[in-house]
C-alpha cells in the first residue's frame, strides 16, 4: 500500500499562513503558478519565467512578445510580493494563491485579451 508522504515543516507552515523558507518554488508552490502557465500557453507571445535572486528568493514573471514584464511574483522573507505595471504597484500576501489571483486580474485588466475559454480553465482550478 503506498504511503502518503507528510512534510511536518510545510504543513505547520501552511497552517500558520507562513510560506516556506527555501531557494526554490515548491511541488506545492508551482502547482499554483502552473496557472500563469495555462494563461500563457492560451496567448499567443505570452511565457513565464523563473528565476532565484542573489538572496535566494525565487521569483517568477509574466512577459509578451516583447519582453515587457506584464507581471512579477517573488517569495520574499516568507511573504509573496506581486508587482505589476503601470507604476510598479506592489501587494504582499500571505498566500501564494491570493497573489496569482491578483496576478491573473492585473494581466486580464492590462491586456483584455485572456481568450474566453481560457479565463474558464483558469477560474476552475
Amino acid at each position: 500500500m503506498p504511503t502518503a508522504r507528510f512534510d511536518l515543516q510545510t504543513s505547520t507552515l501552511a497552517l500558520l499562513g507562513l510560506a516556506p523558507d527555501q531557494d526554490d518554488w515548491t511541488d506545492r508552490e508551482r502547482r499554483e503558478i502552473s496557472r500563469l502557465e495555462t494563461m500563457c500557453a492560451a496567448n499567443k507571445g505570452w511565457a513565464l519565467g523563473y528565476g532565484c535572486a542573489e538572496a535566494g528568493d525565487p521569483w517568477c514573471i509574466v512577459h509578451d512578445a516583447d519582453g515587457e514584464v506584464m507581471v512579477h511574483i517573488a517569495r520574499i522573507e516568507r511573504r509573496y510580493v506581486v508587482a505589476w505595471a503601470p507604476g510598479q504597484q506592489r501587494a504582499q500576501f500571505a498566500s501564494l494563491k491570493a497573489a496569482v489571483d491578483l496576478a491573473l486580474r492585473c494581466i486580464e485588466q492590462r491586456s483584455g485579451s485572456i481568450e474566453p475559454n481560457s479565463r474558464e480553465s483558469l477560474q476552475s482550478q
